[in-house]
């Protein structure tokens, strides 16, 4: 329950965000039922928002042994440019990963546990998307390591 309350209070801050001209990216797994709550699905309906589903397996997630995690991550934002760095599925079959060509782990325990953890391509991806889209609307620029304001401010 106090999860539930945590989760509506993040999807209100989400409204927030969007309202200011701010942008925010969410991640949970693929399947959880939070997805179809009302405060999420009337999220996704606003028109900058976008949803994809991704197999943290082809960002890097891994055992520590170094067998992929498959691990079929759900992420919402209102940036396409973040979501479109996040979106890779695995093509493997038969538990095999297509990125690593070695079988899957299973995902549950301990396995799971680490998988909370986003390995660094995943940080990498999200900072790619959002270098991109800064870029995109003209908040960063050739040469800069810094946040322009925006033209509004």
């Amino acid at each position: 329950q106090k999860a539930l309350v945590h989760f509506k209070w993040c999807c209100h801050l989400y409204r927030e965000q969007m309202e200011r001209g701010a942008y925010f990216l969410h991640g949970l797994p693929a399947a959880a039922a939070s997805w179809k709550l009302p405060e999420v699905t009337s999220l996704l309906a606003c028109s900058s928002m976008g949803r994809v589903t991704a197999d943290q397996c082809q960002l890097g997630q891994e055992t520590d042994e170094g067998d992929p995690i498959k691990k079929p991550t759900g992420w919402m934002s209102n940036s396409s440019d973040i979501l479109e760095q996040l979106g890779a599925k695995c093509q493997g079959r038969n538990g095999v990963c297509s990125a690593t060509g070695r079988p899957h782990a299973i995902c549950s325990g301990t396995t799971a546990k680490r998988a909370a953890e986003y390995p660094f391509a995943i940080c990498k991806a999200i900072l790619k998307g959002l270098h991109r889209h800064l870029q995109r609307v003209g908040r960063t620029g050739s040469g800069l390591n810094c946040v322009l304001p925006s033209g509004d401010s």
